[in-house]
């Protein structure tokens, strides 16, 4: 039998300990939330910058969903995912914001008007 102020793994906890370690997550969350939103548009920049270079040499936006265009920046390579990117921004046109609607608008996309 367990005795009344055992403590081990179904011990209960105090109550403080708990809830700094609440406190202490929710402070870190703007934060990260920042950085996210921040990230967001840097791909979306990157998808906009590799859509304009693979129109420029095709003369078309279509991409195969597995197609990736090598963009050049600052004498560095990066590989965007063009394909991806494009389904991305069909599926997701509605949570899109107005201006990066009409940068797909005016890259030819005719579903972002």
């Amino acid at each position: 039998m367990h005795e009344v102020g055992a403590v081990g793994r179904g011990a209960a906890r105090a109550p403080g300990r708990a809830r700094r370690r609440v406190t202490a997550r929710a402070e870190e969350t703007p934060a990260k939330e920042a950085k996210a939103r921040k990230g967001v548009s840097a791909t979306f920049e990157r998808g906009i910058a590799a859509l304009t270079q693979h129109k420029a040499r095709e003369g078309r936006v279509k991409a195969p969903r597995a197609h990736t265009e090598t963009l050049v920046v600052d004498d560095q390579e990066h590989a965007v995912k063009l394909g991806a990117f494009l389904s991305n921004a069909k599926s997701r046109r509605a949570k899109l914001t107005e201006d990066k609607l009409q940068q797909l608008a005016d890259l030819g996309l005719e579903r972002a008007a």
